[in-house]
């Protein structure tokens, strides 16, 4: 009873400090909400990826070879189970009048992978209309006549209808690379499949449906993937008809706009192990310090309570539950507070 009667006061230093009490309740509380927030960031990242990923089908490997794609390739890398394929034309081509470099892939209505997001216009209805990458769209206006000099092209001019986004450049600042001008890459063009003049494919896009259930940023897909790829070499050079015929194998992991976000993922999670720490430190110290001007304030009290009897320990329970209180309140207010943020 004299101890419940003790530990009461506690309450009674706090009425009397309330907005020091207060203070520290609150940088605690703002330490747990920093790093709630910062850690879900790289989660949210992840997940937003994965939706883009599902929704618009990007393909998990793109194949080329030294010496292009055929049918037959095609035929080879279905045979693994549950795997879904592609083939493709992938031409670098730079615009000279324009200064600018592309990639020019083949325009297909019924392609069940790397679905593009029409931003203007609308999707080519004749084999004379092409879509512009939105990121060249300044270059390039709705409407207008555009001449590609390309050799291994049959038709040269062609009509813009409509500006995309494809799912293999979702990075507005960095398109990578490609064999023409500076090699810097600025966009892509999607022409009509009539237009490529017959010779092998570029590129084949490969899914696999296996894989879908995993997160490309988790262990399993990075396991799983590694395995495919190296299935797939052994299967295409096992049945290769030309001796000379290399094959490269690019993951979906390693295209600029899903390494950056990657990185982006992986940096931010590194702050929110560290960051939010200067918090809590700030909070232990302050409540530290406070605990120790209390028992300063409370000397002739302790030196009272000890004379009674009290043992050290009954007497250390007071403040033990001012660091208790101050340490959890904000920690459980917390939750409610960011569910209410983000209702």
């Amino acid at each position: 009873m004299q101890t419940r009667l003790y530990l009461q006061t506690t309450f009674r230093d706090i009425r009397q400090a309330i907005g020091r009490f207060i203070a520290i309740i609150l940088i605690i509380l703002m330490g747990v909400l920093l790093f709630v927030g910062i850690k879900s960031i790289g989660l949210n990242l992840e997940e937003t990826v994965d939706h883009f990923v599902t929704t618009q089908r990007v393909s998990d490997l793109q194949i080329s070879g030294t010496a292009g794609l055929t049918e037959q390739d095609r035929a080879v890398v279905e045979k693994m189970h549950g795997v879904q394929a592609e083939l493709g034309y992938r031409i670098p081509y730079r615009d000279e009048a324009r200064d600018v470099n592309l990639q020019l892939y083949n325009y297909q209505p019924t392609a069940r992978q790397n679905r593009l997001t029409l931003t203007t216009g609308r999707y080519p209805q004749r084999t004379n209309e092409i879509l512009v990458d939105s990121a060249v769209k300044t270059h390039y206006r709705l409407g207008q006549r555009v001449t590609i000099k390309s050799q291994q092209l049959l038709t040269h001019r062609f009509k813009v209808v409509g500006y995309v986004d494809s799912p293999l450049y979702i990075d507005r600042q960095e398109r990578g690379t490609v064999p023409v001008g500076d090699d810097q890459l600025d966009g892509f063009m999607y022409l009509p499949q009539k237009a490529f003049a017959p010779q092998p494919y570029s590129v084949m896009m490969v899914r696999f449906s296996d894989l879908d259930r995993h997160s490309s940023f988790s262990q399993a897909y990075r396991t799983g993937i590694a395995t495919k790829e190296t299935q797939l070499m052994r299967q295409l050079k096992a049945h290769t008809t030309q001796p000379q015929q290399q094959y490269l194998l690019t993951a979906r992991s390693a295209n600029p706009g899903f390494n950056e976000f990657t990185s982006l993922s992986d940096r931010i999670d590194a702050i929110g192990n560290v960051f939010p720490v200067f918090f809590f430190l700030i909070g232990i110290l302050i409540t530290f310090t406070t605990i120790t001007r209390m028992i300063e304030e409370n000397r002739k009290e302790i030196g009272t309570l000890k004379a009674l009897g009290y043992r050290n320990w009954e007497i250390a329970q007071k403040y033990l539950l001012y660091a208790l209180l101050t340490g959890s309140i904000g920690p459980c207010l917390a939750p409610f507070w960011a569910r209410s943020y983000y209702r």
